[in-house]
């Protein structure tokens, strides 16, 4: 065998063990990048070495053509290289993404776990109250004064809930446009899973409000 070309041959064998020694790089950008450029350099060699053989070169010839090769299928390998790296990224970037709307997305839940679970029992007081100064009003007393405190409970009530609707609103908006754009997976599921959740505590925000509305309603009746 022609010296250079066993001294090229013991070249490529080098590259393959740097190739191997790839996987120490830390920074998965950096190695994926670098992965990219001894593959192409290493693939370009061999086509390089190839023309030149088949162009009937001698150990020259066939040492340049790998070198050319090598070159040219560095550069191209780098290129790969760093468009995969880019997307191993994104990937990255999409399931923090994901994870972060998770966390942001269970917390509104719980919020409006824990204010159902107070607005119920303000509802059921209130509840209390209108039965009590229905019963005062048919035996003929006056209750002007307890009417308007509780229409102003009410009221207040109504307010804070409509506020927490619209947060949880926002909450929503936010998952469900990163579920759109998210792709299929656990952290996926687990988002729709906290989306459906949360969407079912809003509407029993809905309702509530509507049982406040109709409790004013049955005070204007009942303090006329």
């Amino acid at each position: 065998m022609n010296h250079r070309l066993i001294q090229f041959t013991a070249v490529l064998c080098a590259g393959s063990f740097l190739f191997t020694g790839c996987t120490n790089i830390k920074d998965d950008t950096q190695r994926t990048k670098t992965e990219g450029t001894l593959a192409g350099a290493g693939l370009g060699a061999l086509l390089g070495a190839g023309v030149g053989a088949l162009a009937g070169g001698g150990g020259r010839s066939i040492a340049t053509g790998a070198l050319i090769g090598a070159a040219a299928g560095g550069v191209a390998g780098h290129a790969y290289g760093s468009h995969v790296a880019e997307k191993k990224k994104g990937y990255a970037a999409t399931e923090a993404q994901l994870r972060a709307s998770i966390g942001r997305t269970r917390s509104a839940r719980q919020s409006a776990e824990a204010y159902n679970a107070n607005l119920r029992r303000a509802i059921a007081q209130q509840r209390s109250e209108l039965n009590r100064i229905s019963s005062a009003k048919r035996s003929g007393q006056s209750v002007s004064s307890d009417a308007a405190r509780l229409r102003r409970n009410l009221d207040g009530n109504i307010e804070r809930t409509n506020d927490q609707i619209q947060d949880k609103n926002e909450a929503l908006n936010d998952a469900r446009e990163t579920l759109n754009n998210a792709p299929a997976g656990a952290d996926r599921s687990k988002l729709q899973a906290e989306y459906n959740s949360l969407a079912h505590k809003k509407s029993l925000l809905n309702s509530e409000i509507k049982q406040m509305n109709g409790m004013k309603q049955d005070l204007a009746t009942a303090s006329r």
